[in-house]
């Protein structure tokens, strides 16, 4: 195991660099949060919460969901963690799960770490990274227990179409798996939002956070949703990793859902979508695929990804190369732009300029 590909760009950037390569919104939290925190932080005693988090902190998540309960949901540090106790919960080593190509690194990383056999289903690059079907269904094997969906995508920024998710869920039926669904963009969509797995599949785990829906990386606040029975047992597996998510953070979920919470997220989208058109203004020395989510854009540039990532560090920008997310795409890098626009605009120049 090693350090993965977007970490070890990032971390031999020079000083100064502008970040088109991490996922992360580089935007404030909403200021009625952060005096929350300090309120928090001076009056109340910051302890060990439950497992599962504090119950009005749940609550907050679950009326979030509309349809979810206190007991279907499992507050973790960040959503990283919540998918590592989802799958130390739910499969065991030499079971396999089928995880999106191109998809995040960490995905297959997880599983390696718990002897988990990760197997890739092929996301269509020639239909807007479309589901491919007999992809899906040629992974099946009778090991296979789970299947992983990441909607909207990283690095694509799609979203699963409604057909899509009726074709995972209907294959999940029939082969009793569970669906673990990735969600941690699912607020930041450009005009519509993105329908969630839960909608369609009892088995489904959702796994979101306040990380890109709050610009709140940092705070490390995430959770899994699903039935009871399968929230006990992430809750336990959840016990052993971390105990229990950190106390400031988990109190923060009771405020971050009301309607200044919302009135911040109209406003993100809003920023989103106007550095959308600039990145695609900017941009012009390439064909840009159509995304319907934020932050990032995914692009062939016809040249090795690779060596254009490190071309691009030498002169003080992060891009991150395509074979972070999938070997067989060589030619493609990801470019994020959730950032301020006085330093997206100089680093989208000098990206056109050397394309």
């Amino acid at each position: 195991m090693q350090k993965s590909l977007i970490r070890q760009i990032f971390d031999s950037a020079l000083p100064g660099s502008i970040n088109l390569g991490l996922g992360e919104l580089q935007f404030p939290m909403p200021e009625y949060l952060h005096s929350e925190a300090v309120r928090i932080l001076f009056e109340e005693d910051i302890r060990y919460t439950p497992n599962a988090g504090l119950l009005k902190s749940r609550e907050a998540i679950a009326k979030s969901y509309h349809h979810a309960n206190p007991e279907e949901v499992v507050i973790t540090n960040g959503a990283q963690e919540a998918l590592y106790a989802t799958m130390k919960a739910l499969l065991q080593p030499g079971d396999e799960i089928l995880l999106p190509d191109p998809g995040f690194s960490a995905y297959a990383s997880m599983a390696t770490m718990m002897g988990v056999v990760p197997k890739f289903y092929k996301l269509d690059e020639d239909r807007n990274f479309a589901l491919c079907n007999e992809a899906l269904f040629a992974q099946f094997t009778p090991k296979v227990k789970a299947i992983l969906v990441n909607t909207p995508g990283n690095p694509t920024s799609t979203a699963l179409t409604e057909l899509e998710l009726n074709t995972i869920a209907n294959f999940c039926k029939i082969n009793d798996l569970y669906l673990i669904s990735d969600q941690v963009y699912n607020t930041l969509y450009l005009e519509t939002k993105p329908k969630s797995t839960i909608e369609f599949y009892d088995k489904t785990i959702v796994i979101s956070s306040l990380s890109k829906s709050h610009c709140m990386t940092g705070w490390r606040v995430g959770w899994a949703i699903a039935n009871p029975e399968i929230t006990k047992l992430i809750t336990v597996a959840h016990q052993y990793i971390s105990t229990c998510a950190n106390y400031l953070g988990q109190r923060l979920c009771e405020y971050a859902f009301n309607e200044q919470g919302a009135a911040f997220q109209r406003e993100l989208r809003a920023i989103l979508r106007m550095n959308y058109h600039i990145i695609h203004g900017t941009l012009t020395n390439v064909n840009l695929i159509k995304n319907d989510s934020a932050p990032y854009v995914f692009v062939n540039i016809r040249q090795d990804g690779f060596e254009f990532a490190k071309k691009m560090l030498a002169q003080k920008v992060i891009v991150i190369p395509g074979i972070a997310f999938s070997p067989r795409l060589p030619t493609w890098i990801r470019i994020s732009y959730s950032l301020p626009q006085d330093q997206l605009v100089p680093a989208l120049e000098l990206v056109n300029k050397s394309l």
